[in-house]
């Protein structure tokens, strides 16, 4: 759609949240600002039994239609569901009558309800999308949190600990004492012998001869 070179240009920051503990609950909230920053529209909202891409998109669609007069507007999402859908689906959904090919079967299109309202929006606006990340306060916790751990890291490798023992070592450390057992046994038995020896000489020594009659 071609538009007067004076309309507003507005920033559409969309985003939503599904409660992980509560399975039929969820939240969106947008922040529609201008360009020029003169203006600036805050919204959420906690929707029942709306969860997932449903969610993401009618966060779209709230803050599509809280503008008041043709502009253009630069969505700005981390949906891949609502940036794939507004770049490759919507044109292709409206000229099948918001039906798509699946496996040879025409299907409906999921939520087409609120493409239609993205469609209608987009017929007296210009809207293109990005996809990005862009919550600053969560990108700053995820920086802080980096930062804690490479902390606790560097603390962890200045503090000295003994060197590892490795096998070799192990194995050269039990060879030496199994020696030494092996040395003590033998020395044992060396001993032994070495008196039953000289047990055996100094009774051979003291034996008086015994003479025969004659």
């Amino acid at each position: 759609m071609i538009l007067p070179t004076h309309v507003p240009h507005f920033l559409l920051f969309s985003e939503s949240h599904s409660d992980t503990e509560a399975a039929n609950l969820g939240a969106w909230r947008i922040v529609l600002e201008s360009v020029d920053g003169r203006s600036r529209f805050e919204a959420h909202d906690d929707r029942e039994t709306v969860t997932g891409e449903r969610l993401e998109l009618l966060a779209v669609v709230r803050g599509l239609e809280a503008l008041d007069q043709p502009s253009r507007v630069t969505i700005v999402t981390h949906s891949r569901y609502v940036s794939r859908g507004l770049r490759y689906g919507l044109h292709q959904w409206r000229e099948s009558a918001w039906q798509w090919e699946h496996f040879g079967k025409m299907e409906p299109v999921a939520n087409s309800d609120l493409w239609q309202r993205i469609d209608d929006a987009m017929r007296i606006n210009s809207v293109a999308c990005r996809c990005w990340r862009f919550d600053a306060a969560r990108d700053t916790a995820r920086r802080r949190k980096r930062s804690r751990v490479r902390r606790e890291e560097s603390a962890t490798a200045a503090t000295p600990s003994p060197p590892p023992v490795s096998t070799n070592r192990l194995r050269d450390r039990q060879s030496r004492t199994n020696d030494r057992n092996r040395a003590r046994t033998v020395g044992s038995r060396g001993r032994g012998l070495l008196n039953a020896v000289q047990a055996a000489v100094t009774g051979l020594t003291h034996r008086q001869p015994t003479l025969s009659a004659g």
